[in-house]
């Protein structure tokens, strides 16, 4: 991806272009290119008779001319390209090296070969433009990739939520709190219990109403005899 300024491609370019090799490279890639776009093959429909009665539907049935398939046309294209990026990388260099600036090709490796045949072909402009997408497509890409681990991590949390509503399990930190309540609950009971039997026990052993009544009943049976 170039990372050049407005100034520094112009600068490429302005040498570049004043160079009859270089040119002559640009003009037979074009000229390779368009020649290939004609040997592909393409799909046409060829008339059928006219049937009789002339109401009846005529189906024309597709035909191809002879050449290149989409796919070995494509594999060829790409071939092309690269082969003549390739010479005219290279004859850039020859020519910065030898009669523009040897200082200069430092400049002229940041670009790699198929922004400098873009720079060549078309314009400054094409370049920054192609390099600010990139960008652009970067960013969004690492924004994506930020936003799917948060993802990952929010789903993790969910899922042990939805296992223990699935599952029955009981949130560990709910069932403390109620085995607490459970034994506060208990303590109370038995508290309760302790003293219904201490009642019980002070009646019974200490001053019991029934024996005092039994004893008044004594003396007055003594008084009658």
């Amino acid at each position: 991806m170039a990372s050049l300024e407005r100034d520094q491609l112009d600068y490429i370019r302005g040498n570049a272009i004043a160079n009859k090799q270089i040119e002559t490279l640009l003009q037979a890639k074009q000229k390779a290119l368009k020649s290939l776009q004609n040997s592909r093959s393409i799909e046409h429909y060829k008339p059928q008779p006219k049937l009789t009665p002339s109401n009846d539907i005529t189906i024309n049935t597709p035909s191809k001319s002879e050449g290149l398939d989409p796919e070995s046309y494509n594999q060829k294209f790409k071939e092309v390209i690269d082969h003549y990026n390739e010479k005219i990388a290279q004859s850039t260099k020859e020519y910065f090296s030898q009669e523009v600036n040897p200082d200069d090709l430092e400049l002229l490796e940041q670009l790699d070969k198929e922004d400098l045949a873009l720079l060549l072909e078309e314009d400054t402009e094409a370049v920054l433009n192609k390099q600010h997408e990139e960008l652009t497509k970067e960013a969004s890409a690492k924004e994506d990739r930020e936003i799917g681990q948060d993802k990952d991590v929010f789903d993790v949390t969910m899922d042990e939520a939805q296992a223990r509503e699935i599952f029955n399990d009981p949130d560990p930190h709910q069932e403390i709190q109620l085995h607490e309540e459970w034994e506060v609950e208990q303590g109370q009971n038995v508290d309760q219990e302790i003293y219904m039997d201490d009642a019980k026990s002070e009646g019974i052993f200490n001053g019991s109403t029934t024996i005092d009544d039994f004893s008044e009943n004594s003396k007055d049976m003594d008084i009658d005899k």
